[in-house]
């Protein structure tokens, strides 16, 4: 309201937007597809303002490129994200977008390559290290996303799920790991693990 022409604004908003569509807290089925289309539409609107006002803002490209991957538009997602790092390589945020389009559309190999970029990148942010580690997975590096996981469960603040071991576990048939993980409560971290913590 202050500043309706601060592009970087309307790309923030456009991201609370989708976060918001993507939060099911309705009671009935109906009700969480009308707001999530709501919040969805608003999402589109701001990006595109967010462009309109400065086509070189990558927050707003991204934004922009987000929203058409909420419209199923894969292909066209993929595109503009790759022109966004054209601009800007390093971009974690950026990459992580893109791998999820890669991994989406079953492109593993590819998805764990740029995941393992962001992940050097951003060692100690907790969604792409899981992002990695279920990738790992499902490459068949079962070791490294076993590991990985580890690490972000025993690290504080880590927020891996001990759920997301267990699946891992259960895959491989070793099901009383798979057990002791599902026992474990996830806010808490066993006191062996201690010495992991940075």
């Amino acid at each position: 309201e202050k500043n309706p022409d601060f592009a970087p604004g309307w790309a923030a908003l456009t991201r609370a937007y989708r976060f918001a569509a993507s939060f099911r807290r309705f009671a009935s089925a109906e009700e969480d597809t009308r707001v999530r289309a709501s919040y969805r539409a608003k999402a589109v609107t701001t990006a595109r303002r967010a462009v309109e006002l400065d086509r070189n803002l990558m927050e707003a490209q991204t934004a922009y490129a987000l929203t058409q991957l909420d419209a199923r538009r894969w292909a066209l997602a993929e595109e503009l994200l790759s022109k966004v790092l054209v601009s800007d390589p390093y971009n974690a945020d950026v990459l992580d977008s893109y791998s999820n389009i890669l991994y989406g559309v079953g492109r593993i190999k590819e998805a764990v390559a740029v995941k393992q970029k962001v992940h050097e990148l951003e060692q100690f942010v907790p969604l792409y290290n899981g992002n990695l580690a279920q990738a790992l997975w499902l490459d068949g590096q079962t070791d490294a996303a076993i590991t990985l996981f580890k690490q972000g469960m025993f690290r504080r603040g880590g927020g891996n799920s001990p759920f997301e071991l267990a699946r891992i576990y259960a895959s491989l048939g070793r099901y009383e790991e798979a057990a002791d993980f599902l026992s474990m409560p996830a806010p808490q971290v066993p006191q062996q693990a201690q010495d992991l913590w940075p």
